[in-house]
């Protein structure tokens, strides 16, 4: 028996309740199924920069340079991002890349320029630019470059 409050749903028609349920379902199912091919992709991207010959060199230098790591503090760990291009083509290539370093007193930025030739890299730019100065530590030849008009190019201070 059914009261006037209570209306019947009509005969042939679904009850929607249950249509609004499994829709949320297949949207989280789509959300968690992007998000994981999306970090899966990143890995990989970032996994190839990671391992290349010319990123581990550089920060293999960086971590230990006695310079960068009074100015940073210890340790010096590397950041997670790595934005550049690496280009390698049997024993020639081309690097440019760039990643957060963090130690336990600022950040900084290390940036790399290198070319590959005969299989072996060569670097022309590994250098650390200090968060919030102009100072760049050059890795290269192990001494701290001040420059005064460096456009655009330093960290903005620490918050």
């Amino acid at each position: 028996m059914t009261t006037a409050l209570e209306q019947p749903s009509p005969p042939g028609k679904p009850e929607r309740a249950g249509r609004k349920g499994l829709a949320r379902l297949g949207q989280r199912a789509f959300s968690f199924l992007f998000l994981s091919v999306l970090r899966a992709v990143l890995s990989w991207f970032l996994g190839v920069f990671k391992r290349s010959d010319v990123y581990v060199e550089a920060i293999s230098r960086a971590t230990s340079d006695p310079e960068v790591r009074r100015h940073l503090g210890d340790p010096v760990r590397e950041g997670w991002w790595v934005s550049g291009s690496l280009s390698v083509a049997g024993p020639s290539g081309a690097a440019r890349l760039a990643t957060t370093l963090h130690g336990s007193i600022d950040d900084g930025a290390l940036c790399v320029r290198a070319r590959k030739h005969d299989g072996r890299w060569q670097f022309d730019v590994m250098e650390v630019i200090v968060r919030g100065t102009k100072r760049r530590i050059d890795l290269l030849r192990g001494r701290a470059l001040e420059q005064r008009a460096l456009r655009g190019s330093t960290i903005p201070p620490r918050r």
